[in-house]
C-alpha cells in the first residue's frame, strides 16, 4: 500500500467547444455538439512514494548522510507531453427530437467518445525504472530510447459511441399538471467501454516489466473499469 505522489506537475488543458440546434420544421429540431481538446504534461514533475504501512524510508541526503523519511524521492518522472487520463479528448453528440403539438415528444441522439488516455505511472518514468541496481548509474542491458518508447507507449484507450433515446407526455387534469419521461441511454448495451482506469505499479524495473509486457499476457497489466451497460429511468 503506497502512495505516488507528484510535486510540481505542470498540466496544459487547450480545446475547443461548439454547440448548435437548428429548427427543421416547426416539430423537428436537430442538434449538435463537439468538443476537440488537448490535455498534457508540460513538463518533468519529482515522484515521491509514501506510506504509512511500510513505515519509514531510510536514504542518502545530500551530504551523504543516512537518514530516515516517511517518503522516498525517486526522482524525476519523465511525463512532459504525455496525454492526461481521466477524460475523453474528442466527443461528439447529434441528436433530434420531435414535440408534437399535442404535448409529447421523441428524442434520440448519438454520442462518440475517442482519443482516451489512462494517466501514465510516474515512477515507471524515472531513471530507476532503467538503471540496474547492481551497476548504479549504469542502464540494464538492452536499454535504448527507442525500447524504453516501446514498452512504456502511453496507454490509449479504444473510442466508442452510443445511442440514447428518450420520449414524454403532458397533461393537464383539472388545475394540475402531470408530466411522465422515459429515458434509455447506451439502448444498444455497449460494454466494452473503458471508462478509465489506472497503469500498475507492481514491476518497477525494465527486466521485469519487459518480460511481463513481452510475455503477450501481463501478470500485472493496466486495471480499466467499464461502462455499465444499459440504463433506463421513468420520472412521474
Amino acid at each position: 500500500f503506497i502512495t505516488q505522489v507528484l510535486a510540481g506537475a505542470n498540466k496544459r488543458n487547450m480545446g475547443v467547444e461548439l454547440g448548435a440546434q437548428v429548427k427543421i420544421t416547426p416539430t423537428l429540431t436537430a442538434s449538435g455538439l463537439l468538443s476537440v481538446g488537448q490535455y498534457t504534461y508540460t513538463n518533468n514533475p519529482t515522484v515521491y512514494f509514501a506510506s504509512d504501512a511500510v513505515g519509514t524510508f531510510r536514504e542518502l541526503d545530500g551530504n551523504g548522510n543516512i537518514v530516515s523519511r516517511s517518503y522516498t524521492n525517486m526522482g524525476e518522472a519523465t511525463l512532459k507531453n504525455y496525454r492526461q487520463g481521466g477524460t475523453p479528448q474528442e466527443a461528439y453528440t447529434l441528436g433530434l427530437r420531435y414535440s408534437s403539438p399535442k404535448y409529447w415528444w421523441l428524442g434520440a441522439t448519438w454520442n462518440y467518445f475517442g482519443h482516451s488516455f489512462l494517466d501514465p505511472s510516474p515512477v515507471t518514468r524515472t531513471a530507476r525504472f532503467y538503471t540496474n541496481p547492481n551497476t548504479p548509474g549504469v542502464p540494464y542491458d538492452n536499454v535504448t530510447e527507442e525500447e524504453l518508447a516501446r514498452v512504456l507507449t502511453p496507454t490509449k484507450l479504444p473510442s466508442a459511441f452510443f445511442f440514447n433515446v428518450n420520449a414524454g407526455k403532458s397533461w393537464m387534469i383539472g388545475k394540475y399538471y402531470v408530466l411522465i419521461s422515459a429515458s434509455v441511454n447506451n439502448i444498444l448495451n455497449n460494454r466494452n467501454y473503458i471508462t478509465g482506469g489506472f497503469e500498475q505499479t507492481r514491476n518497477v524495473n525494465y527486466t521485469d516489466y519487459a518480460n511481463d509486457y513481452d510475455s503477450g499476457n501481463m501478470v500485472f497489466a493496466p486495471k480499466y473499469w467499464y461502462n455499465q451497460g444499459r440504463s433506463y429511468f421513468v420520472n412521474l
